[in-house]
């Protein structure tokens, strides 16, 4: 419902297929998008129904204002689901490190996710080993440098969603500016007030 609706099939431990729901909407990023049509066309790819998925897991915790989300996308009556499936909600930083670690091929690291936010978490280092991913340290929102990323691309005249162009064109120039975000014994602080990213939109 926020950005990027996606959809995957694993079968057995092997992806089976993928699809972004702006690719068959045609809106960039899909916002405020169910991902119907991922999953149509992730079921089509994997030759199967929705009645023969034993699992679904979502990569965020629902929270308030989205707490039936997979039960609305199962009502869909193009999905049509006859039966009960389980559904498991990681955090929406963890699957960003699991992401990461599982498909290394490595069997032991440090893990470090930083993006706008997910369930108020802006910040995740963790360690892994084996199967195992251990979270050492979390940062709330008001400390996310991808928020404050997203703040300067906007002062320089960008869109949301830009922050991709403003990463490319980084390479292009030079430091002249000291950021306010200062480096303490347990990690890091933004030195500036906290405003929300709807904030930033409508200022």
């Amino acid at each position: 419902y926020k950005h990027d609706a996606s959809a995957c099939i694993v079968i057995d431990g092997q992806l089976i297929s993928y699809a972004e729901e702006e690719r068959f909407c045609k809106t960039k990023h899909a916002i405020g998008k169910l991902p119907i049509c991922s999953i149509l066309h992730c079921l089509n790819n994997a030759n199967i129904t929705i009645n023969d998925i034993d699992l679904i897991s979502t990569s965020w915790i629902p929270d308030k204002y989205y707490p039936d989300i997979v039960k609305e996308v199962l009502s869909n009556p193009a999905i049509y689901c006859r039966k009960k499936i389980p559904v498991i909600n990681f955090a929406h930083h963890t699957s960003h490190l699991a992401a990461a670690y599982y498909t290394s091929g490595y069997d032991r690291a440090l893990l470090i996710s930083v993006d706008g936010s997910g369930e108020n978490i802006s910040t995740t280092i963790a360690f892994a080993e084996g199967k195992e991913i251990t979270v050492k340290r979390s940062f709330e929102a008001s400390q996310s440098l991808g928020y404050f990323y997203t703040g300067v691309g906007i002062y320089l005249g960008f869109d949301m969603w830009d922050e991709g162009k403003l990463m490319g064109l980084a390479s292009y120039g030079e430091a002249k500016y000291e950021f306010p975000i200062k480096l303490t014994s347990d990690g890091y602080e933004v030195d500036i007030p906290h405003v929300s990213v709807e904030n930033i939109t409508n200022t």
